[in-house]
């Protein structure tokens, strides 16, 4: 554990390194102090960065490491981008990079949908391609004292050498579309096999799965012994870390009174902060509204699994649920703020306290919340250092700050 939390702290503590910020992906970032309740009204854009025209844009997530900012694209490539919007190098695999990298050691590691992991120096310099992994490698690289811990759509988890790319040992879990998480010795990773996995680190031994009545297409989050993670039949659910077992199990397609909302997923990993999990809900079709995708946005609490609040917005003299389109974005925490991006084209921002909708910039609302973008986005959003990074499907990178 003790080795675990040095690999872990080897970069800068403001930094963004890993996918949802760090090994256990809670989505939190603790150091954050600029931007707060109060003024996240001023984000504005500071620059933008494209990739390329393609169809879809950017589905890979940032991360942040040493100033520089780590992304994938549908164009093929992963760029390095420093902090002031500078491209420092781009390099290409031979299909798309859905996955978001990670930074650690001094190398960016990256999954493709190719269906290999691509390793280079931060600096550029390409130090190895893994051999095919059976699939389509959409999840984010999970790296941890020297392995490297990814998934693909081929139905194989996989732990690779930091160094070399070797194969050190894999387990059969079906298809796995995101990432995985660690603690104590223990990687954890759902699948569409509908169960969530635990796996020894160092030898891939399955120490226990627990069925999910669903395909699990997000990342489980550790948190305070607890693996969270939610479901295609819109579900989230806490297992005890070390047993399995299943501790609660919440629909996030009911309300507060216990009436259906509709039917939807929950793919997009819980940021956990506060005692508090936030849960993105997206393809949710609600009654009178077959046709129609909304999402929405829970808190719950960690201990009980009881919803605390369900994010909202004054639209129209109306109090009304956020967001009018489905997500699969992971939210992310910093500072009494979290926000989640929508297929709406905007990056929402709520206040923790009690899930009313901050009012940042640029949008059509009829009340003016929520910062709008060109496109819709698939890609979950990073906090450093005052900074809110994100891809968009218009297949630029946006960096936002304060006025």
């Amino acid at each position: 554990m003790a080795t675990a939390v040095l690999t872990a702290a080897s970069a800068i503590a403001s930094d963004w390194p890993q996918f949802h910020n760090g090994l256990s992906r809670t989505g939190a970032n603790w150091t954050e102090t600029s931007i707060s309740p109060k003024n996240v009204g001023t984000l504005t854009n500071r620059w933008r960065v494209s990739t390329g025209t393609t169809k879809e844009g950017i589905n890979s997530s940032p991360v942040i490491a040493n100033g520089v900012v780590y992304v994938g694209s549908d164009d093929h490539k992963l760029r390095a981008i420093s902090t002031t919007g500078k491209v420092l190098w781009a390099h290409s695999t031979k299909d798309k990079v859905r996955s978001s990298p990670a930074v650690a050691g001094g190398v960016v590691y990256v999954g493709s949908n190719d269906g290999h992991v691509y390793a280079w120096k931060t600096g550029g310099q390409a130090l190895w391609v893994s051999k095919s992994l059976g699939g389509q490698v959409s999840a984010s690289p999970l790296v941890v004292n020297g392995v490297v811990y990814v998934g693909s759509h081929g139905g194989q988890f996989f732990a690779l050498k930091a160094s070399t790319g070797q194969v050190l040992w894999s387990s059969r879990t079906w298809t796995v579309w995101d990432s995985a998480s660690f603690d104590n010795g223990t990687v954890f990773v759902g699948s569409d096999q509908g169960r969530v996995f635990a796996l020894a680190a160092g030898t891939g031994k399955q120490k226990w799965s627990t069925g999910m009545g669903s395909r699990v297409r997000g990342t489980p989050v550790v948190a305070n012994g607890r693996v969270i993670a939610g479901t295609d039949a819109g579900r989230v659910i806490a297992l005890n870390e070390s047993t399995g077992k299943v501790e609660w199990n919440t629909s996030a397609l009911k309300n507060l009174n216990g009436s259906t909302i509709g039917t939807g997923v929950v793919r997009g990993a819980p940021a956990v902060a506060g005692g508090k999990v936030f849960v993105p809900v997206g393809g949710l079709t609600m009654a009178g509204h077959p046709s129609q995708m909304w999402g929405t946005l829970w808190a719950i609490d960690a201990k009980s699994g009881r919803k605390l609040w369900q994010g909202w917005h004054w639209q129209n003299g109306k109090h009304t649920p956020a967001l009018a389109d489905w997500t699969t974005v992971s939210p992310a925490y910093a500072n009494g703020v979290v926000y989640v991006a929508s297929n709406d084209h905007r990056l929402y921002a709520f206040r923790t306290s009690d899930g009313f909708e901050l009012a940042p910039v640029n949008d059509t609302w009829a009340d003016g919340s929520a910062f709008k973008f060109p496109r819709g986005m698939q890609s979950s959003p990073a906090i450093v250092n005052g900074r809110l990074y994100i891809g968009c499907r218009d297949g630029y990178l946006y960096s936002l700050g304060l006025k």
